[in-house]
């Protein structure tokens, strides 16, 4: 079928335009996922170094052992709330030697208590290392 040359310049202009509408969705969707990632990790961050400190604040001479003992369910519900902001998220408490003291989050049914955490892992988080997704990955 012959079509004028006009329908095809038409034709022509609206399959770059919506090849830019195309390329401007995939670059702002980039760009909102880049930040709700950033955003959520800073969440995670401030949360987790909040109930560190406030672990820390309780101790009072105790071991930290001690302490979640005796205030297991309030320790429990802190780091609840930090695990609350992101559904693939689980943390675990432990001493310097790397014993698994306490776990909450999604897979905490899936942590092995008696098990610990690597000594390497343990040096570079005592060295105030920050450990994010680019480091090593370590078998826990």
């Amino acid at each position: 079928m012959l079509r004028s040359i006009f329908a095809k310049y038409v034709t022509a202009f609206a399959a770059i335009v919506l090849c830019s509408f195309l390329m401007i969705i995939l670059i702002i969707s980039a760009i909102v996922g880049n930040y709700s990632e950033k955003a959520k990790t800073q969440i995670m961050d401030n949360a987790a170094h909040t109930s560190a400190r406030y672990i820390e604040e309780s101790l009072d001479g105790k071991s930290l052992a001690e302490l979640l003992e005796q205030n297991r369910d309030d320790v429990s519900v802190v780091l609840s709330m930090v695990c609350a902001n992101s559904d693939d998220v689980t943390m675990l408490v432990s001493d310097n030697e790397g014993r698994i003291l306490i776990a909450v989050g999604e897979d905490k049914d899936d942590i092995d208590m008696d098990e610990t955490i690597p000594h390497e892992l343990m040096a570079e988080v005592n060295k105030d290392k920050e450990i994010s997704n680019d480091s090593q990955i370590y078998d826990v």
